[in-house]
């Protein structure tokens, strides 16, 4: 059979076997399926199921002469039909898509909106959240922490490790500190913003960290114990109050 026509019709939706099938019984005319399986080179039993196939698909037809059936194939403007057929299912598709569209976006958006939230205790805990916030690199961090419970917490060793590793990320931070004995003396390291919070008037009993589409908080006192939300529209509404308040501390600097 000619590779041109078999490829095709395969083209326009016909199986590798259907098409051999159809074209021998174009060429043959009407005839039994014995004849068609010598000329199609497919078994007998195969091409029965082949020719019920192309006869629901209205190529073939069969009638009875003696004892015999006998098969012929329908005139090849058929396939014109078959093809119009199918754009018919393609736009009962498309309506019947649009039609559930809205309650599928409605799914989609719901199970996104979900924030994901993981719960972390003890020092080992706040390591794994400290590892999230440095996991990428080249991004800014927005703190809220009290600088007495995290030296108390964060030995000097350990705040120099955490400050080489910020660095070496390429991260960038604003923080709002309380301190007791208030603002510090020294600037703060090379990619460090922050300002100070008096602590009588607004103090800050777990810390607060955002960062990517995440919103870190962790207590550093009593039980020690942390979570990580993961959400876009939590961490957004974190950065605003934070601005709102990074604004407001600008009048306790000295």
């Amino acid at each position: 059979m000619d590779q041109k026509i078999e490829s095709n019709l395969k083209f326009l939706g016909l199986s590798e076997k259907e098409a051999k099938v159809y074209v021998s019984v174009l060429e043959l005319g009407a005839s039994p399926v014995l004849q068609i399986s010598q000329k199609s080179g497919i078994n007998r039993p195969t091409t029965y199921v082949e020719i019920e196939a192309l006869i629901r698909m209205g190529l073939m037809s069969s009638y009875i002469k003696g004892k015999k059936r006998y098969f012929v194939a329908e005139p090849p403007e058929r396939l014109g039909e078959l093809i119009n057929l199918k754009r018919a299912e393609i736009r009962d598709q498309q309506d019947r898509l649009a039609d559930i569209m809205p309650d599928l976006e409605l799914l989609f958006n719901t199970a996104n909106e979900r924030p994901i939230v993981r719960f972390y205790e003890g020092r080992e805990g706040i390591k794994a959240i400290n590892s999230d916030i440095f996991k990428r690199g080249g991004k800014e961090v927005l703190t809220f922490y009290s600088s007495d419970f995290y030296e108390e917490f964060f030995g000097e060793g350990e705040r120099a490790e955490l400050r080489k590793l910020r660095e070496r990320k390429g991260i960038t931070a604003r923080s709002l500190y309380t301190r007791k004995s208030g603002v510090y003396d020294s600037p703060p390291p090379k990619g460090i913003s922050d300002r100070f919070i008096p602590e009588d008037r607004f103090p800050f009993f777990a810390g607060i960290d955002i960062y990517d589409n995440k919103m870190a908080i962790h207590s550093l006192k009593g039980k020690i114990v942390g979570a990580i939300i993961e959400s876009n529209y939590v961490a957004d509404t974190m950065r605003s109050i934070f601005e709102l308040a990074w604004e407001a501390a600008e009048k306790y600097q000295k």
